[in-house]
C-alpha cells in the first residue's frame, strides 16, 4: 500500500450558503427591527458570523496521514500529529464520509465530503477505511 495525505479544505458550497444567508439575516434585522430588538438580533447575528466564520477555518484537523502499514494519524491545527484508529460506527458513503477517530485518550468526529479534497485522496480514504485498515494497534511510524 502506498502512503498518502488528505488535507481537507471547508466545502465551497458550505462558504457560498453562508454568506447569502448570514447577508439575508443582516438585511432582515435592519428592515425589520428596531430599538433593544434590533440590538439583540445584532448580537445574535454577530455571535452567528462569529461562529461560521471560525467554522470555515476548519474542524482542527489539517491533515490525514496514512502509512505505507494503513495506519493513520491526525495532524491538527495546534501542531502535532495523534497516532489514531478509525473506530466502528463511522459512515463511509459515496459523497459524506463522517470519520470517528480515536487516538492518544482523545476522539474526533470528522465529516468529509467530496468537495473538500481532490478526487484520487477522496478515492483512498474512501478504500482505506472499507477495506484496508491493519489489524494491530501499532502506532503509525
Amino acid at each position: 500500500m502506498q502512503a498518502f495525505c488528505v488535507r481537507p479544505h471547508p466545502p465551497r458550497l458550505l462558504k457560498r450558503a453562508g454568506v447569502l444567508l448570514h447577508a439575508a439575516g443582516l438585511a432582515a434585522v435592519l428592515c425589520y427591527s428596531d430599538g433593544l430588538w434590533r440590538a439583540l438580533w445584532l448580537a445574535a447575528w454577530t455571535a452567528a458570523a462569529l461562529w461560521f466564520y471560525r467554522y470555515r477555518r476548519g474542524s482542527g484537523v489539517l491533515a490525514v496521514h496514512i502509512d505505507t502499514g494503513g495506519r493513520a494519524a491526525l495532524e491538527t491545527d495546534e501542531g502535532v500529529s495523534f497516532a489514531v484508529r478509525l473506530r466502528p460506527g463511522s459512515l463511509i458513503s459515496p459523497y459524506l464520509m463522517i470519520l470517528h477517530w480515536q487516538g492518544d485518550g482523545r476522539v474526533w468526529w470528522q465529516a468529509l465530503t467530496r468537495d473538500m479534497t481532490d478526487a484520487d485522496a477522496w478515492r483512498r480514504l474512501t478504500v482505506w477505511a472499507r477495506w484496508m485498515q491493519p489489524a494491530d494497534d501499532t502506532p503509525p511510524l
